[in-house]
């Protein structure tokens, strides 16, 4: 696993859940996803997946979960994005 796309990926195999396609991800779940992967979520284990995937991201990603098409992503919290008009 080199980066957090792979770290994703693992995790939801054989879950029958798969990460959105490419096109509908936001920039910053984009640029997360081809990160590498910090060595310490190189190893996770037991952990459940739901907690995984939310390590993965980070404080600055949520976790959105579509049971009825069986997607996760990862999209930027919105508290974290910086409205430029304010800073």
């Amino acid at each position: 696993t080199k980066t957090v796309l792979d770290a994703v990926q693992d995790v939801l195999a054989d879950t029958g859940y798969r990460l959105t396609p490419e096109a509908s991800r936001d920039p910053c779940s984009a640029a997360l996803l081809r990160a590498p992967l910090p060595r310490i979520q190189r190893t996770m284990g037991p952990i459940r997946i739901v907690e995984a995937l939310r390590a993965l991201g980070g404080p600055g990603f949520e976790l959105i979960v579509d049971p009825i098409h069986r997607l996760v992503t990862l999209d930027a919290a919105h508290h974290y994005l910086i409205n430029e008009a304010s800073f």
